[in-house]
C-alpha cells in the first residue's frame, strides 16, 4: 500500500510540474497544452444502389459534411498514394525515446520541442514508446492512477492531431494498431475517434492502396465499428488488384457484412480474367474463404478447376488433397477437375499418401463418379500401405466408395487380402455404424465377410450398438444389421442360419422417394392397357419376410391374375418361377457415372437386382428422367412401355 501511494504521489507531482510549464506566459506555445477539443463527427450516413450486371446491391456510404476540414482535404487531392505505401519505420536504437523508462520521461522529452518541431514520425515513435511502457507490469498496475490525469489525454490527442495533419497513411494505421492494445495508457476514446475518421477520409479519397484499405477494415472490425468497415468498399471497387493483393482482399471478406457480396463479385471477375498466375497456396486460401462464407462459387470453382488443369505439374499431394476436400464441402464437380485428377493419378502409379486416398475416395463417392484410373491407384496404394499404416477412416472411406460405385479393382487379390487383414487387426476400433457400412459395401461387391459374422452378431457388439446415445443412430444400425443378414442369406451359401436381431414389434414407417411414387402411379394405367386382364398391375409392393427397406419395395409389380399373394410378394417364392415382372424406377442418385456416355447402377441397387432375380422376379429398370420426359406424350409413353414390357409378359407362366 505504501508503494502504491508513493508511486501515485510521484506521478501526481510530475503532472503538476508539466501543467505549470504550460501555464507560464510569454513562452513559446508548448505541444503539451490541452486546448484541442475532441473532433466533431465528420460523416453522415446514407445508402447507394449499385448495379453490377444483373446484381443490384444496396451498399452503405459515408457522406462528409462540407466543413473547413473537408475543404482542406479536397485541396490535397494531389496526394501521392505511392508515398503513403512506405512502411512505418520501427523505432531505431538511437531514438530519443530509447532511454525513457516511464511515461513521465516520454512527456519530458516531448516538452523539449516546440509544437512545430514535432514531426509525424516523432509523434508516432512517442506513441509506440508509450505502448511499450504500458506492457510493463509496473506501469500496468498503475492504470487507475494514470486515468486520473488530464495531461496524458491532452498529450495523446495532440500527438494524434500531428499525425493526422502531416503523417502518412501507414503512420495512421500504425497508431491505430498501437492504441488498440489493451496495455496502452490513458483514455483514448477521443484519439481513437480522431484517427478512425482520418483513416476513413483517406479511404474515401482513394489515398490508400489496396493493402492499406484491408488494414483499415481490420482495424474497424477490431474496434467493433462494423458500419465503418462496410463503408470501405469504396476504396476497393473499380480498382486494379494484382495477384499479390487479391488474396489479401479475400481475407477481409469475413469482416464485411453489407458490402461483402459486392466486393466478392468484383474479386470474382478479376479471378475469372487473371487467375493463371496465382500460386497453389493462394488458390487454397481463396477456396477456403469462399467455402466458409457460403458465397456463390460455381463460376469461381470452374475457373479454379481450369487453373488446376494448367498448373497440375506444380501442385503437391497436400494441395490436391485440400482442393478435393474443399470441392466436396462446396458440392462442386466439373469435367475439368475429373480430367486433372485422372492425369495426376496416372503419374502416381507407385502410390499416393493416405490423406489423398481418403480425400479422393470421399470426393468420388459423394458425386458418384467412377474414374477407373484414379480408383485403381487408390486400390494399389491401399494394399501397399498394409494394416500397420492404414487407419480406420481410410478403410471406411475406400470400401464405402468402392461399394457405392460398384467398382472392382484390378489388383483384386492383393486389395481384398489387405482389407481382410486390416479389419481383423482393427475391428474393435471401428464405430458400429462404420463397421456395418464397411461390411455392406463388401456384400455390394459380392465379397462376403463370413469370418467376421460371429464377432458382428456377438453380445459385445450388440451392447456397443445399444450404448449409442442417439436413438436414430441405434435404429439405423439395427436396420443395417437386418439388411446385412438378409443379403448374406440370399447370396452366401455358407452363411447358414439367420443371425438377425430379435424381432421388433413396434410399428415402423419407411421413407419413400416422392419422385418414384409419382412415377409408379403414372405407369399403372398404360401398363394395364398392355397387360389387359391377364395380369395384375400393382404399384409400390412391399415384399414380405424381408427387412423394411426401400430396396425390398417393387415400384410396379406385374403378376398373373389369380395367383395367390403368398407366391407373388415374398421371400418364400419358388425361385424357378419367373412369372412376375418387377419394374424398378431409378432417379439419378441410383447411378454411378463411369464415363461420359455410360452409367451403371450403384452397389446397393445392383444388389437389389440380384436379390429380385433370386426370388424369381424379372427385374426391368426404368430411368426416371426418361419417364418424366415422356409424361406429357401419352402415345410415346405407351409405345415405350410396350417395347420394354410386352415381350416379358409372353414368357410369364402361371405357377
Amino acid at each position: 500500500m505504501a508503494l502504491v501511494l508513493q508511486n501515485y504521489t510521484r506521478w501526481f507531482m510530475s503532472t503538476i510540474k508539466l501543467a505549470s510549464r504550460v501555464s507560464r506566459t510569454g513562452k513559446t506555445k508548448r505541444w503539451c497544452s490541452h486546448d484541442s477539443t475532441p473532433p466533431s463527427p465528420q460523416f453522415g450516413h446514407s445508402v447507394i444502389l449499385l448495379q453490377d450486371g444483373l446484381n443490384i446491391e444496396e451498399l452503405p456510404i459515408a457522406v462528409r459534411r462540407a466543413n473547413n476540414q473537408f475543404l482542406q482535404m479536397r485541396l490535397k487531392s494531389n496526394f501521392d498514394v505511392q508515398n503513403n505505401s512506405t512502411s512505418t519505420r520501427i523505432i531505431s536504437s538511437d531514438s530519443i525515446f530509447k532511454n525513457c523508462q516511464n511515461p513521465e520521461a516520454v512527456f519530458s522529452k516531448l516538452d523539449e520541442f516546440n509544437i512545430d518541431e514535432v514531426s509525424a514520425l516523432l509523434a508516432y515513435h512517442a506513441l509506440a514508446k508509450l505502448a511499450e511502457l504500458g506492457m510493463n507490469i509496473e506501469y500496468r498496475n498503475q492504470g487507475a492512477e494514470l486515468d486520473k490525469s488530464f495531461t496524458i489525454d491532452s498529450v495523446l490527442l495532440q500527438l494524434g492531431n500531428i499525425i493526422c495533419k502531416s503523417g502518412t497513411t501507414d503512420h495512421l494505421i500504425g497508431c491505430m494498431k498501437l492504441i488498440l492494445l489493451p496495455s496502452f495508457p490513458g483514455r483514448i476514446g477521443s484519439l481513437r475517434k480522431l484517427l478512425a475518421e482520418q483513416c476513413l477520409n483517406r479511404v474515401l479519397d482513394n489515398m490508400c492502396n489496396i493493402v492499406q484499405v484491408c488494414q483499415v477494415v481490420e482495424i474497424f472490425s477490431a474496434m467493433s465499428q462494423q458500419s465503418w468497415a462496410d463503408k470501405c468498399w469504396v476504396g476497393l471497387m473499380g480498382r486494379k488488384i494484382d495477384e499479390a493483393d487479391i488474396v489479401r482482399v479475400f481475407q477481409i471478406l469475413p469482416l464485411l457484412k453489407e458490402s461483402q457480396r459486392a466486393v466478392f463479385n468484383h474479386l470474382e471477375r478479376l479471378l475469372v480474367a487473371e487467375a493463371n498466375l496465382l500460386e497453389e497456396r493462394s488458390v487454397l486460401q481463396i477456396l477456403a474463404i469462399v467455402n466458409e462464407l457460403r458465397l456463390p462459387h460455381r463460376r469461381l470453382c470452374l475457373r479454379m478447376s481450369k487453373w488446376m488443369r494448367l498448373n497440375l505439374h506444380t501442385m503437391t499431394e497436400d494441395g490436391i488433397t485440400k482442393m478435393l476436400v474443399l470441392y466436396r464441402q462446396m458440392d462442386y464437380s466439373d469435367p475439368h477437375l475429373v480430367q486433372a485428377m485422372e492425369r495426376f493419378f496416372k503419374s502416381r502409379t507407385s502410390g499416393v499418401q493416405e490423406e489423398l486416398i481418403v480425400a479422393a475416395s470421399d470426393y468420388f463417392r459423394h458425386f458418384q463418379l467412377c474414374p477407373t484410373v484414379v480408383l485403381n491407384v487408390v486400390a494399389n496404394s491401399f494394399s501397399r500401405l498394409g494394416h500397420k499404416k492404414l487407419s480406420v477412416n481410410t478403410v471406411e472411406a475406400v470400401l464405402t466408395a468402392f461399394g457405392v460405385l460398384d467398382f472392382h479393382p484390378e489388383n483384386d487379390y492383393a486389395f481384398w487380402s489387405a482389407v481382410e487383414e486390416v479389419i481383423d487387426k482393427r475391428l474393435i476400433e471401428f464405430r458400429p455404424e462404420s463397421l456395418l457400412d464397411v461390411f455392406l459395401s463388401c456384400i455390394y461387391l459380392q465379397r462376403y465377410p463370413l469370418n467376421f459374422v460371429p464377432r458382428l452378431f456377438s453380445s459385445h457388439f450388440i451392447h456397443r450398438l445399444h450404448s449409442q446415445t442417439q436413438d436414430e443412430l441405434i435404429e439405423s444400425c439395427r436396420s443395417k444389421m437386418k439388411l446385412l443378414d438378409a443379403a448374406m442369406s440370399f447370396e452366401c451359401g455358407q452363411y447358414g442360419t439367420s443371425h438377425v436381431l430379435p424381432k421388433d414389434y413396434h410399428a415402423k414407417a419407411m421413407l419413400r422417394d416422392g419422385r418414384i411414387s409419382r412415377a409408379s402411379n403414372l405407369l399403372v394405367t398404360p401398363l394395364q392397357q398392355i397387360c389387359e386382364h391377364r395380369f395384375n398391375v400393382t404399384p409400390s409392393i412391399v415384399l414380405r419376410d424381408l427387412p423394411l427397406n426401400p430396396i425390398y419395395v417393387v415400384d410396379v409389380l406385374i403378376s398373373p391374375a389369380g395367383e395367390p399373394a403368398i407366391f407373388r410378394y415374398g421371400y418364400g417364392r419358388t425361385y424357378d418361377n419367373r412369372n412376375c415382372v418387377a419394374i424398378l424406377i431409378h432417379p439419378p442418385e441410383h447411378y454411378a457415372i463411369h464415363t461420359t456416355s455410360r452409367k451403371r447402377l450403384v452397389g446397393v441397387q445392383a444388389m437389389r437386382h440380384r436379390h429380385l432375380v433370386l426370388m424369381g422376379f424379372q427385374p426391368v429398370h426404368f430411368d426416371w428422367q426418361e419417364l418424366v420426359s415422356l409424361e406429357a406424350k401419352k402415345e410415346m409413353l405407351q409405345l415405350y412401355l410396350d417395347s420394354r414390357v410386352a415381350s416379358l409378359l409372353n414368357d410369364c407362366t402361371r405357377s
